[in-house]
């Protein structure tokens, strides 16, 4: 009896398409009508709807002409604001992605023309406005809160709790929670932490030294010193390790963009993306980004460590500052609160 061996040469089939996440109602009419909206003015303006480059003008129209009454009665302009608000820019523009998607055309997000639009949109116009119903209101100003330990904690658990739903949303949350920790225990800038890489990291058993080389951007070089933390939820050096391992980041900066596919760039996040980055975390912590200057770590180390009784040495030595009239001030904030009188009263 003779066996007969068969191959079976068919090709595999394709993987299904993932089913979209299910949303409100109110959100899919919301999408149907940013996209009738682009649609519109596509028509408008006799061009492609499904061309990224009919998306960027597009966008760029939106940041520069004011948006419509929404009862539709005419309005004078000065009630108005003066352009649509940067959310409303980007809701529009999820929309818009959501058709192309439905098109089965690759996202318009991550085309050049749409990324550097948003990216210069966002340097001009986000936090210009208000949003309530279009029309505009004088803000009074925010009063800035100095960025504690317990303030951080708050906002690496609000990172942790995110839904991760793809490869990239993964690595940008734990690519955020390490560039939170970093630039408070660092005390570290905007631009210091943006250009730091992997190649001026020096893992020490106590924690982390860090080399800042002068550039066009930063007016000083200096060392950086950052010891591990005493809790895993708030350990700098455990986040940045694991980041790094799940990144496969070994010879490039340290925080670079983030796709949604898991791809790791090789140029660190620009400006308008790392003021995003931190104002999503603070926003998803609870607190109004508007009270958080660009700062505001650097600003809450030196805050913590008046208040938990150090010196204003100890917070010199960390921040880099060759004046102390730099960080005087916010230094005495905290040490207020370690000297207050209160603290006898027992209440």
């Amino acid at each position: 009896m003779s066996t007969e061996l068969t191959f079976d040469f068919t090709p595999p089939r394709r993987p299904a398409r993932p089913l979209p996440s299910p949303r409100s109602g109110h959100t899919e009419e919301a999408y149907r009508a940013d996209e009738r909206r682009y649609r519109a003015w596509c028509a408008l303006q006799a061009c492609e709807p499904l061309a990224p480059q009919s998306v960027a003008r597009y966008l760029t129209h939106l940041a520069t002409t004011p948006p419509q009454p929404p009862d539709g009665k005419p309005r004078l302009i000065a009630v108005l604001p003066a352009t649509h608000a940067y959310s409303t820019i980007r809701r529009r523009l999820a929309g818009i992605a959501d058709a192309f998607a439905r098109a089965e055309q690759p996202d318009p997000r991550r085309h050049p023309a749409v990324a550097k639009t948003m990216a210069a949109i966002a340097r001009a116009v986000e936090h210009a406005q208000d949003e309530a119903e279009g029309v505009t209101a004088a803000r009074a100003p925010q009063p800035k809160i100095p960025v504690d330990t317990d303030i951080v904690r708050m906002i690496v658990e609000a990172i942790d709790r995110r839904s991760a739903t793809t490869p990239g949303a993964q690595l940008r949350a734990l690519r955020d929670r390490a560039l939170v920790l970093l630039l408070y225990s660092g005390a570290m800038s905007r631009e210091e932490a943006r250009r730091l890489h992997v190649r001026s990291i020096e893992l020490v058993p106590e924690g982390l030294r860090a080399t800042v080389n002068r550039s066009e951007f930063i007016k000083r070089a200096r060392n950086v010193v950052i010891l591990r933390g005493e809790r895993e939820l708030t350990d700098p050096i455990a986040a940045l390790a694991k980041y790094l391992a799940a990144a496969g980041i070994e010879d490039a900066y340290v925080f670079p963009a983030v796709t949604n596919s898991g791809y790791v760039g090789t140029e660190p996040i620009s400006v308008a993306q790392f003021a995003r980055i931190v104002s999503d975390c603070v926003r998803a912590a609870g607190f109004d980004p508007r009270k958080f200057t660009p700062h505001a770590f650097r600003s809450g180390l030196i805050f913590q460590i008046g208040r938990a009784g150090g010196t204003l040495a100890q917070a010199l030595s960390q921040t880099g500052h060759k004046e102390p009239k730099h960080v005087v001030r916010i230094f005495e904030e905290g040490r207020a609160w370690a000297n207050h009188p209160g603290r006898y009263l027992q209440l």
